[in-house]
């Protein structure tokens, strides 16, 4: 199985989790985690110079701006400020879907 299609299902399979859990839970936290899944998903796409990722319609714009490896330093960053927001909004009990 390609290391992409395992990458996909791996982030798919933890954001149902985290969806289903504030759902029967009733709190917040599956939405922490789908925040923080989001964050991880970026840097380990970024970091592994995925061309499925980096070829995408969205990220072409960066990777024209700051080149392959500019946009990959571009998508780490904000990988690690997403990761950084969702435990910022889990620890002070933030409602992150009504900013």
């Amino acid at each position: 199985m390609n290391t992409a299609i395992k990458l996909y299902v791996f982030v798919f399979l933890f954001m149902l989790i985290a969806i289903l859990l504030s759902k029967y839970l009733h709190t917040q936290i599956g939405s922490y985690l789908f925040v923080i899944s989001a964050g991880v998903f970026s840097i380990v796409c970024a970091v592994k110079d995925y061309d499925f990722f980096m070829k995408d319609s969205k990220a072409r714009m960066f990777v024209i701006i700051f080149g392959r490896n500019g946009a990959r330093i571009f998508y780490t960053v904000l990988g690690i400020a997403i990761i950084i927001l969702g435990i910022w909004c889990w620890v002070d009990k933030v409602d992150i879907f009504t900013f």
